[in-house]
């Protein structure tokens, strides 16, 4: 049975064609890579979203007449006056949403949130560098801190960044959630002006009524859900997308598939007479197969294993429109794949040839 070492001696005899299979198969497994480093990427960004207490999430935006009026009247405060006076509420956290317009809006593209003490209790973002923020600063009345989120670019723990009129420094990076490049600071009443929302999870019997009745602040379009129903939209979401996402890209790996049968196909032709000479002389068609299917094999391998080496310089491009990931399950996949589609691909180009190349080299009077 023909070794690896053999097999890679025979690949040396035609560069130029074997070359442009590896560019080729690189192109095939550059789509697959996409769209599973994209699934990758979404599983665990969802996951960074999950909310760790049992009980009810709810989302107040501003009414219509509101945005109109231009003045926002609640604080934080309001939320905190109204969910202390309602006994069924076993503990919560509340994060502000802000937008500054000159630090948020337009080209910095970033969310900037306000937090309290409780947000690690109940959200499942994680420290990935540096540190949360500690007592004293959540106690200052305006603690110039923020932690950043992985998706704010090239941001790292001690630079500065600029909110409103303000320079915070970044003293922690956490997992990045869903295109949302966020920037968090400790709840403060500094930016009571420029309040777009909030955001309250509560700890509560989820087999008892909300024990909220947000209808009673009049301010607010509330969309409440249990944290179980929270969690099952942000995976429904993310699989919509990922679906999406990778249905297109298996079309195009099933076309840069086609056109490598194509090559294969050229490539089994001009390997015939070789085949014909090892089967006449008593070569079962298995071990022709096999040669067959491990040049393609290593190929294929070829080609991935350039993809992969290419991802520290490709991963930051595909991360301004895509979400990434190079994980263990993107890459054991695409290994995966690579053995299914040779061993397809190589069965399916020799099914056509083997019974040929014989009378060929007969033909030819190669034996």
């Amino acid at each position: 049975m023909l070794s690896i070492g053999q097999a890679i001696n025979h690949l040396k005899t035609r560069k130029t064609l074997h070359g442009i299979m590896i560019i080729t198969f690189l192109l095939g497994y550059a789509a697959l890579y996409l769209g599973l480093s994209y699934g990758e990427g979404m599983l665990a960004q969802v996951q960074t979203m999950q909310l760790k207490k049992s009980g009810y999430y709810a989302q107040l935006s501003l009414t219509e007449e509101q945005r109109q009026s231009g003045v926002f009247a609640p604080t934080r405060g309001t939320i905190d006056a109204f969910l202390q006076s309602r006994p069924g509420v076993q503990g919560y956290t509340c994060v502000t949403h802000v937008s500054t317009g000159s630090a948020l809006g337009g080209d910095s593209g970033r969310y900037f949130h306000m937090i309290d003490p409780e947000f690690p209790a109940f959200y499942n973002y994680s420290i990935v560098g540096g540190r949360f923020f500690i007592p004293e600063e959540f106690a200052a009345a305006d603690a110039r801190v923020c932690l950043a989120e992985t998706g704010v670019g090239g941001v790292r723990v001690g630079d500065s960044i600029a909110i409103g009129d303000a320079e915070y420094t970044v003293v922690g990076l956490i997992a990045s959630a869903l295109f949302r490049s966020s920037v968090l600071i400790p709840q403060t009443g500094r930016y009571n002006g420029d309040i777009t929302g909030f955001d309250v999870v509560m700890r509560a019997d989820t087999a008892l009524p909300p024990p909220i009745n947000w209808d009673e602040l009049p301010f607010f379009q509330p969309v409440t859900q249990t944290t179980d129903a929270y969690s099952r939209g942000l995976l429904r979401y993310a699989g919509t997308n990922f679906g999406a996402v990778l249905a297109v890209c298996l079309v195009l790996f099933a076309y840069m598939m086609f056109n490598t049968y194509n090559i294969l196909k050229n490539k089994a032709t001009e390997d015939a007479a070789g085949f014909g000479v090892r089967m006449a002389l008593g070569a079962r068609w298995r071990d022709v197969f096999y040669q067959f299917f491990l040049e393609v094999l290593l190929l294929m391998l070829a080609g991935l294993a350039l993809l992969l080496a290419l991802d520290p310089l490709l991963a930051p491009l595909i991360r301004t429109t895509f979400e990434h990931r190079l994980g263990t399950l993107t890459v054991g996949v695409l290994l995966g794949s690579c053995v299914l589609s040779a061993y397809v691909l190589a069965k399916t180009v020799l099914r056509k040839t083997k019974k040929r190349a014989i009378m060929q080299v007969i033909r030819e009077g190669q034996l």
